[in-house]
C-alpha cells in the first residue's frame, strides 16, 4: 500500500500492436513522454477524465455499496 500522497504500483501487459503504436508513434511525437511507462499513465489518466468513464467509475462506485450493504 502507498503512503499518502504516493501511488501504488503495478505492471500491466499489453498486445504486441499496442507497444509497436506506443514505441513507434506515440514515444517519437513526444506528447506523452518518452518511455513507454510515461505514455501508458499519460493515456490512462486522460482516459479516466472522459465524461463516458467517468459515468461508469460512478456506476461502478454505486454497484459496489449495493453489493456491500447487501452481503451477509
Amino acid at each position: 500500500m502507498a503512503k499518502e500522497g504516493e501511488s501504488d504500483q503495478f505492471s500491466i501487459t499489453l498486445p504486441t500492436e499496442a507497444l509497436e503504436m506506443i514505441e513507434n508513434g506515440l514515444i517519437p511525437f513526444g506528447l506523452y513522454g518518452k518511455k513507454k511507462a510515461t505514455v501508458c499513465r499519460a493515456l490512462i489518466l486522460d482516459a479516466l477524465k472522459r465524461s463516458a468513464v467517468q459515468e461508469q467509475v460512478r456506476e461502478g462506485r454505486a454497484k459496489a455499496s449495493r453489493d456491500v450493504a447487501n452481503s451477509p
